[in-house]
């Protein structure tokens, strides 16, 4: 469910022999959208950056600080309890994690500006769920007692109602992609080239070390 599982394969990047449009904008969507594909599927990818999803995801300035604020959908207690599930989902490491980068209020305002509001309140009903395993709520478990209840979602166990288990699917889309258009997921995390190379195919993956992010659409 974290970042430690990588690819065995990457495709390097093309200019020079691709079909994509010429316009920078678009060009950079497009590789955007195959880079989140390899990440999260290729339908999951369309659907979030469907919708101006990639307008609003680039416009966004994320809150660095330690302080968790309300959200635009989400009240502080929920916002706190998603700024755990981010950083869970994607840790710190060498890099800075998902929660430290503000991908919590990357979510609320996605969810906000660009899904409807049975979308908003299947993410919603996934955090109070979480909430309801513990009198103290989500935050007040252990890292341990945290994962296990991420993992009873993950592995879509049988007492877990269908809305949900899409409702967690959007909501792990959603880190995924809040911290790989983020500037540390995708110029660090990720390996950024302004001005890619040949196109070299399918390589090993630990020839290069790292997926390649667009951090260029920014």
């Amino acid at each position: 469910m974290n970042r430690e599982a990588t690819p065995n394969h990457v495709t390097e990047p093309d200019d020079s022999n691709s079909a994509l449009p010429k316009s920078a904008p678009d060009r950079h969507k497009r590789r955007l959208i195959l880079a989140m594909g390899t990440l999260i599927g290729g339908v999951a990818a369309a659907e979030l950056l469907g919708n101006n999803g990639l307008a609003v995801a680039s416009s966004y300035s994320p809150n660095i600080g330690q302080n968790v604020e309300p959200g635009k959908i989400f009240s502080v207690k929920l916002m706190a309890d998603l700024k755990a599930i981010c950083q869970l989902v994607i840790p710190r490491t060498e890099t800075l994690g998902a929660g430290d980068v503000d991908v919590h209020g990357f979510i609320d305002n996605q969810l906000f500006h660009c899904y409807e509001k049975a979308q908003q309140m299947k993410v919603e009903n996934v955090l109070t769920e979480l909430n309801k395993q513990n009198e103290a709520g989500f935050v007040s478990l252990s890292t341990e007692q945290q994962m296990a209840l991420l993992n009873r979602f993950d592995s879509q166990h049988k007492g877990i109602k269908n809305d949900l288990i899409d409702g967690f699917k959007l909501l792990k889309s959603l880190i995924v992609f809040g911290y790989y258009t983020s500037e540390e997921g995708a110029s660090k995390e990720l390996k950024y080239l302004a001005f890619p190379g040949p196109f070299k195919g399918s390589i090993p993956y630990e020839s290069v070390g790292q997926g390649y992010g667009a951090f260029a659409y920014y």
